[in-house]
């Protein structure tokens, strides 16, 4: 039987490189395998509530901070702790030439020159308790700065699941990681972090076989399907670099831009043009087809480009009347934008985004089929794009809301999608103590109890969406609960397998509750 949530001790080291500066390296070889691998844990050294939360307790803010309420908050947490702490926090400052530091810097000195002139004009008369806890900044200027910059660059947020699974929990804020900080940033990383449920600990768990001495790497923003030079401005502006990993720095073009080969109606080529923009700032172009190589002419190009812009402002708009709740009429006129919405290939990530709102809308309104043909393209893309092997959180979801959709078409089929998901979820997040692990495990199992009750010809069972969730992953000796790998047989079920012990108890359970024939 696998072993469940393993935790590697002892696999990671720091190491000082030109490119990347100090970083975190493997010391062995990490296999994750069909349940994952806990790199390591790490608890917080600075825990930072978000400004204005229910759990904020830093108090009011001094005027001169008002332009900036959080960094307020954020000297406040660190002052409360100990001086071994505050240390450690400031050695994790590195020197840097940064323009918010000049300007945060310039403006609190014109503070205190401000300040000292109304002193000398109010001479003798002594400050409140509250005016020198607030000074307090005024007083360690250079000491607020640098807490500002190990934030910026290195604050990681805090924020577990639910506890039934079904979204994000409470927002504890944002943390600071003497090890975990030191992991680098790629847009197809080897490694997942995910917040613990104490709010203040992060668990790094191996998602791809890492070999002995290969930098730890973890997506910093969380936009895998963004286009290149979105991803790269937004960690331009958030963390002060420019990525060059291996999905932003390739010459082949932006994976998430894709557009069909021109020459596609006469020579029904099947290759396509990328597009090459490293910044917003750049002009793009489409590069060659991956096929037949022909160029693409400026007319076509200046052609795709200005779909591609008109279709994302209609989806903007769909969104904006969707993230406002609309529902009924005023959904319902938008009806025909969002049926027609038409992305130019199936991997690009504006189609992504256009297959995500047509199975919504479809789901809403009650056409089950459709919402599942569109979820099932959604899927289609994103791997499309990430690739057969990467495993991505965003995927896993999309695998579990084709589940919920599939209930009411195909069982099976919803079997199947339910299973791929808590597959992936169990890499990148372990098991059920998890509460997204949970919830897709929980909504496998209440399929398979209701295949176990109900006679499959009394069940939805739509034939023609058969194939729509057949899941690529084959296991020779598939675990009776979720299709992973498994060698041990069931003691008190004859003939069942299961990859870990959670599953044999869990399907054992719902085998029990409704015990028949069947079963």
């Amino acid at each position: 039987m696998i072993e469940s949530d393993r935790i590697c001790s002892a696999a990671v080291e720091m190491k000082q490189t030109e490119d990347h500066g100090m970083v975190l390296v493997s010391t062995k070889s990490l296999e994750p395998g069909p349940l994952g691998l806990i790199v390591f844990r790490e608890t917080a050294l600075l825990s930072i509530r978000t400004r204005g939360s229910s759990l904020d307790e830093s108090g009011p803010v001094p005027d001169y901070l008002a332009e900036g309420p959080q960094m307020w908050t954020d000297w406040w947490y660190f002052q409360q702790q100990p001086k071994d702490i505050r240390d450690r926090i400031l050695k994790m400052y590195q020197e840097t030439d940064c323009s918010q530091a000049d300007a945060i810097r310039q403006h609190l000195n014109e503070t205190v020159e401000k300040k000292q002139g109304q002193h000398r004009e109010c001479e003798g008369t002594k400050l409140d308790e509250d005016d020198s806890r607030r000074d307090d900044v005024l007083q360690n200027i250079e000491d607020f700065i640098k807490l500002a910059m190990v934030i910026r660059f290195n604050g990681v947020e805090l924020c577990p699941p639910s506890d039934d699974g079904l979204g994000p929990g409470t927002d504890y804020g944002f943390g600071l990681f003497e090890v975990a900080c030191k992991m680098s940033h790629s847009c197809r990383p080897n490694c997942a972090w995910m917040t613990e449920p104490d709010g203040a600990s992060k668990q790094i768990r191996a998602i791809t076989k890492i070999q002995a001495g290969e930098e730890l790497t973890v997506d910093y923003i969380g936009q895998p399907l963004s286009p290149t030079h979105e991803r790269r401005e937004e960690l331009l502006h958030s963390k002060g670099f420019l990525c060059n990993c291996v999905r932003c720095s390739n010459i082949l073009g932006d994976d998430t831009r894709r557009f069909p080969c021109m020459c596609q109606s006469t020579t029904t080529c099947q290759g396509v043009h990328l597009v090459h923009q490293q910044l917003a700032s750049s002009i793009p172009r489409l590069l060659p087809c991956s096929v037949c190589n022909n160029l693409a002419t400026d007319d076509y190009t200046e052609r795709m480009l200005e779909e591609e812009s008109r279709l994302q402002k209609v989806i903007e708009e769909i969104k904006l009347v969707a993230d406002e709740g609309g529902n009924g009429y005023q959904l319902q006129s938008m009806t025909k934008q969002i049926e027609e919405l038409n992305p130019p290939h199936s991997c690009h990530s504006l189609a992504e985004k256009c297959y995500q709102l047509q199975s919504d809308y479809y789901n809403q309104v009650g056409e089950y089929k459709l919402a599942a043909e569109a979820c099932y393209k959604q899927i289609g893309c994103r791997v499309g794009i990430l690739g057969e092997g990467h495993l991505c959180q965003g995927t896993a979801f999309c695998n579990e809301r084709l589940g919920d959709v599939l209930q009411y078409v195909n069982v099976e089929e919803a079997e199947e999608a339910y299973k791929r998901s808590v597959r992936e979820l169990l890499v990148m997040r372990g098991g059920a103590p998890d509460p997204y692990s949970k919830c897709a495990l929980s909504k496998l199992l209440n399929v398979q109890s209701t295949r176990i009750r109900i006679e499959l010809d009394h069940l939805p069972h739509d034939r023609c969406l058969k194939g729509i969730a057949d899941a690529p992953y084959s296991a020779p000796y598939p675990c009776v609960v979720c299709g992973n790998g498994c060698t041990v047989l069931g003691e008190k079920l004859e003939g069942a397998r299961y990859c870990c012990e959670e599953h044999q108890q869990m399907h054992l359970s719902m085998v029990g509750r409704w015990e028949t024939p069947q079963a």
